[in-house]
């Protein structure tokens, strides 16, 4: 027996990508000295941080003070060991803010309608223009310095940036051929984002965001190296780097020190993305669990059913009822100076049985018609028809929503029809409904019945796998029968 395992925790998946890649080990080890870092820090650096000695302003690196001393002969290396606390919290609330506020806006800009996605992509080209140290700068000196002002001044810097990747990410996702099928299968867009969409990109996001600590942490030092960084007495490493400057040649550990500080734990964030990432690609994590009985031989795959089927002749022969009756079809785009028509005039007549086949070269609106009947046309697209009848029903004044429930779109690509971080079992549960049965065993149940009915090999095998992962395994399959049959070939030559 196949059982469909459930989905693991990101803690979970994290375990299983890291017997198989060694950068999730090492990001590992890598957050955990960042963690003691920014809670032992202040419990090892004190007192000497703080409590300075006037017989050892200004000392150079030696062996009771590794980094030098300071102008109030507080140990520097102290003083590094606490600011990684403060460092650290503020740096990733700020990036924290700006990729949720970043990332809304983002697919807000995405899939927002009409004038509301051109206002806000106007929005994010006229934030980009400028750098985000100067946008820091100018809000920070508003705020003046305060730890919630350089937050906020940092988010407002970074917060574009992370827009504008959203919103490139979910328009490539939101046009592919799985979107459009669960659209057409009447799935809300909260469902398609949170199950084919943010999937999807969750791993660039998370590269971004953790290697963007590090951009933060480069900033904040600099709003302290300008004095508009967190007031005194509380101190970040830019602080350190501002007030040891004027010793960068005389005693260059004292500047370095700080400065190796953000590098380090910069590149620590960026491995940390890395990994994340790994752990969202589900491709690395997934296996399905396949279970026989003790003593039990694998299934052999079985051929294909040789059940007559209806010949093409009897399927393009007309049908006693129309399922689709179309006359004067217009579609048409928005263009210079006003809109286009990209297809005009068209008339169809498919009866129940009836297979029509639409010839034209590439790009002649085949698929905008099967679109248009199917209700999956962008929003910034025009429809209207004399006559438009699916399924009996009258969709030439409104209603397509409703006929356009009955009508399934099968795109040439079969892998594009497939989100590839969903399972092939539960998106054909999906897109069966309530028609699959009331239960998850019966829309199972119906799941494989239908892989069956389409000739698929083995669906048992195929329903928990990935779509990918399933692709993969019949080309091993196929290279291993082709392998086989060579070796049998040239045996009997022999």
């Amino acid at each position: 027996m196949i059982s469909t395992p459930a989905r693991p925790s990101l803690l979970r998946r994290l375990g299983l990508v890291a017997g198989r890649a060694w950068e999730v080990r090492l990001a590992a080890v890598f957050l955990l000295l960042i963690v003691l870092a920014a809670v032992l820090g202040p419990v090892l650096g004190e007192p000497a941080a703080s409590v300075g000695d006037l017989t050892q302003i200004r000392q150079a690196p030696s062996a009771a003070h590794l980094l030098g001393t300071d102008d109030l002969g507080r140990d520097v290396l102290a003083r590094v060991a606490v600011a990684a606390q403060t460092t650290i919290v503020l740096a990733v609330a700020a990036i924290a803010v700006a990729a949720v506020a970043g990332y809304t806006i983002g697919m807000l800009a995405a899939l927002a309608p009409g004038w509301i996605a051109t206002a806000l992509r106007t929005l994010l080209d006229l934030w980009l223009a400028f750098p985000p140290l100067v946008i820091a700068i100018f809000i920070s000196a508003v705020m003046r310095g305060s730890p919630a002002g350089v937050i906020v001044a940092t988010a407002i810097a970074y917060m574009p940036q992370y827009a504008r990747t959203m919103l490139n990410l979910v328009s490539g996702i939101s046009g592919r051929d799985y979107v459009h099928v669960a659209r057409m299968l009447g799935v809300g867009t909260p469902r398609v984002l949170g199950r084919h969409v943010i999937p999807n990109v969750g791993g660039p996001l998370w590269i971004q965001s953790a290697s963007g600590i590090g951009d933060a942490m480069v900033t904040m030092s600099a709003l302290s190296f300008l004095g508009l960084g967190i007031p005194l007495p509380a101190y970040d490493w830019g602080s350190l780097l501002a007030d040891n400057l004027d010793r960068i040649f005389r005693d260059p550990a004292v500047v370095l020190g700080p400065a190796i500080a953000i590098t380090v734990v910069g590149i620590m964030f960026s491995f940390i993305g890395e990994a994340g990432a790994l752990a969202l690609d589900p491709q690395r994590w997934s296996s399905p669990r396949v279970r026989r009985a003790k003593g039990s031989a694998p299934a052999a795959e079985p051929a294909p059913a040789e059940d007559a089927a209806p010949s093409l002749a009897a399927m393009a022969a007309p049908g006693g009822d129309l399922v689709l009756d179309i006359a004067g079809l217009r579609v048409s785009y928005p263009a210079e100076g006003g809109r286009r028509d990209v297809l005009h005039g068209i008339e169809l007549r498919v009866g129940s049985g009836q297979v029509v086949g639409l010839v034209g070269e590439s790009g002649s609106g085949k698929s905008t018609v099967a679109m248009s009947v199917a209700d999956l046309l962008p929003s910034t697209a025009e429809r209207s028809a004399d006559r438009l009848v699916v399924t009996g029903t009258d969709a030439s004044a409104g209603g397509l929503d409703r006929a356009a429930a009955r009508v399934s779109v099968v795109f040439q690509d079969p892998m594009a029809s497939l989100t590839p971080t969903m399972r092939i079992g539960t998106q054909l549960r999906e897109a069966m409904g309530p028609r699959g049965g009331a239960t998850r065993a019966e829309r199972r149940r119906s799941a494989l019945a239908a892989l069956a009915d389409m000739r698929i090999a083995d669906p048992e095998r195929r329903v928990p796998l990935l779509p990918a992962r399933a692709v993969r395994r019949d080309a091993s399959a196929r290279h291993a029968r082709d392998r086989d049959a060579a070796r049998a070939a040239a045996a009997h030559r022999r």
